[in-house]
């Protein structure tokens, strides 16, 4: 799939509908360009000229849709949370604040990366191309980036005092 499209179409709504279809996302997340300057033309009867639309998917749209996503899936798992949501260049990010912390991360952080992969397949559907949506329940991304940072440096200090391969 693509993140721009170009649609031929008899109206704005049809070229809307298209696009829609094409880009698997709703209707209302989309940007629509008209790029012909076809008249209408005025002879009762005659069919409408077909103009050529560009439609992208908008990013506030997004955010917003994912946001309800989000607050909806903690609503249906009865966790009382705030939802944050904001744009860094072409990604999503979601931040929770909950005092159910250790219940949304779960083991590892399998439950967290549950609900990631869930919000980017439900307003995504899977589109490679469109923003990547992060979720995160208060820095808990950050903390484990960390803790990865701190065990691969002690790696490093191992491989270089024993001059042997390690093993992560």
């Amino acid at each position: 799939m693509k993140n721009t499209v170009i649609v031929v179409a008899k109206s704005l709504e049809e070229a809307q509908q298209k696009a829609a279809k094409e880009l698997n996302l709703p209707p209302e997340t989309l940007d629509i360009t008209k790029l012909d300057n076809h008249e209408e033309d005025t002879l009762e009867g005659a069919k409408p000229l077909e103009s050529r639309y560009r439609v992208q998917p908008k990013l506030n749209k997004l955010l917003e849709l994912a946001r309800d996503k989000l607050v909806g899936l903690l609503k249906a798992m009865d966790i009382l949370a705030e939802v944050r949501a904001n744009t860094v260049g072409n990604l999503i990010h979601l931040s929770i604040k909950t005092p159910e912390t250790a219940l949304l991360s779960g083991k590892k952080g399998a439950t967290l990366e549950a609900i990631l992969h869930f919000i980017n397949r439900v307003v995504t559907r899977g589109d490679k191309d469109l923003p990547f949506i992060l979720v995160d329940i208060e820095g808990y991304n950050e903390r484990r980036y960390q803790r990865l940072e701190r065990e691969a440096m002690r790696a490093i200090r191992r491989v270089r005092s024993s001059k042997r391969e390690v093993t992560l």
